[in-house]
């Protein structure tokens, strides 16, 4: 019997764990609000694995809203960071490409990467999030996998 209350304990700390880590790489659109100047909006964060901070930020780029990722290495070497998107509305998963979904880049000991909106569409650190004001086309959006390797 012990054993049976031991098994479905460790069963349950490790769904909460995993539960837990997944909430961290998901940004819930319904509970932040929307910046309408990019420059003086507030980056937020969402994740730090070692010395990788990864930041978002809801904004307006000429009327159509976006998440801007921002991602910070302070480690004094190069690393490698991946993840895979997740598109939800209303609780159902987008189908995606998957070469669509996959982001992959490498950034330089001591420097930053970031989606801006003159570069949206060539960034994969910016997520289109409506057209307009009356049709929210996602609800929220989850990194998925992410991994950060350090390069030699």
């Amino acid at each position: 019997m012990k054993a049976d209350s031991k098994i479905i304990t460790y069963i349950l700390i490790q769904s909460f764990v995993i539960f837990n880590l997944q909430a961290q790489n998901s940004i819930d659109l319904s509970s932040i609000q929307k910046e309408n100047s990019v420059v003086a909006s507030t980056w937020h964060q969402l994740r730090q694995i070692d010395s990788v901070m990864i930041s978002y930020k809801f904004v307006e780029c000429e009327t159509i809203s976006y998440i801007l990722l921002k991602v910070d290495n302070t480690s004094g070497k190069d690393v490698k960071v991946t993840w895979n998107y997740q598109l939800i509305n209303n609780g159902t998963a987008l189908d995606i490409n998957p070469d669509d979904s996959k982001v992959d880049f490498n950034i330089e000991a001591g420097q930053s990467v970031k989606g801006d909106c003159d570069r949206r569409h060539k960034n994969a650190l910016i997520v289109l999030v409506s057209e307009s004001e009356h049709l929210q086309r996602l609800t929220s959006i989850n990194l998925l996998n992410i991994k950060v390797s350090f390069i030699n």
